[in-house]
């Protein structure tokens, strides 16, 4: 399961995310508690204003790092399960749940508005090669979750 360093949860917004991870919420189960809560991420005015087409596609193809089975996180909005595989991703800056693609496309999730201003600065294009060393990454210092 997912555990997280309870000092550094705080509420959260889409101006005020301090780490580099993104897309585990609360409401995967009653273990994710301190996880954010997925509602602080929609906004159906501000999804609307992004170029989904390029976004979702910096997205899904960001370099996987980590893989597991979907049946594991249901959908929060649909309560669904669905099969297939989830997966971190990263761009080398940033990593992410790849269900956030779902979530931005179908239920307006919105990512930090930090994230989007730097993707849209590069056109919404990936590195030619993404290094994936975890000291690049930090994933201790950006207090991710981890699965154990």
């Amino acid at each position: 399961m997912l555990k997280f360093i309870k000092r550094y949860m705080i509420i959260h917004d889409t101006n005020n995310w301090p780490f580099r991870w993104f897309g585990f919420w609360g409401e995967f189960g009653n273990r994710q508690e301190n996880l954010p809560s997925i509602k602080v991420f929609i906004d159906p005015i501000k999804n609307e204003s992004y170029d989904k087409i390029k976004l979702l596609d910096y997205l899904s193809n960001g370099q996987g790092i980590l893989a597991t089975s979907r049946a594991a996180f249901s959908n929060i909005f649909e309560n669904e399960t669905k099969t297939g595989t989830v997966a971190w991703r990263t761009d080398g800056t940033r990593f992410w749940f790849d269900s956030i693609c779902d979530y931005i496309q179908n239920f307006s999730l919105v990512i930090p508005e930090k994230w989007y201003k730097e993707i849209e600065s590069i056109d919404f294009k990936l590195p030619k090669y993404i290094d994936i060393d975890s000291a690049v990454l930090d994933f201790q210092n950006n207090v991710m979750p981890t699965i154990n």
